[in-house]
């Protein structure tokens, strides 16, 4: 089972949303979600997100991997899907894509998509 990760705005006027983007990774695995959440202090489901909000999750979820990962390592699944390099590989590219996005569409009229 894997999350399927996209950005998506807000059609205005609607209470309907436009995929914008995809990151690089945009489909990890559900093994990963114990990392995500311990390390960006984060206990989100599938839904639509404000991209402002998420970035402060992400850094902080990158700075505690990077600084503290072999805490996480304890985390890692058995079945070998997904380990702490998986998680920081994931994380820099919704990061990377919400940056680059937000240069044609402004931050706060982005959400991070997770179905």
């Amino acid at each position: 089972m894997s999350y399927d990760i996209c950005l998506k705005a807000k059609i205005e006027g609607t209470d309907k949303y436009v995929t914008v983007a995809e990151p690089e990774c945009c489909s990890s695995a559900y093994n990963l979600r114990k990392i995500f959440v311990k390390s960006m202090g984060w206990d989100y489901e599938h839904g639509l997100y404000p991209c402002s909000d998420v970035l402060e999750y992400i850094h902080r979820g990158l700075s505690e991997l990077t600084i503290n990962g072999s805490e996480y390592r304890k985390l890692e699944p058995s079945n070998d899907w997904g380990a702490v390099e998986t998680a920081i590989k994931v994380l820099t590219s919704i990061q990377k894509c919400i940056l680059k996005t937000s240069k044609k569409i402004p931050v706060d009229h982005l959400y991070f998509s997770s179905t």
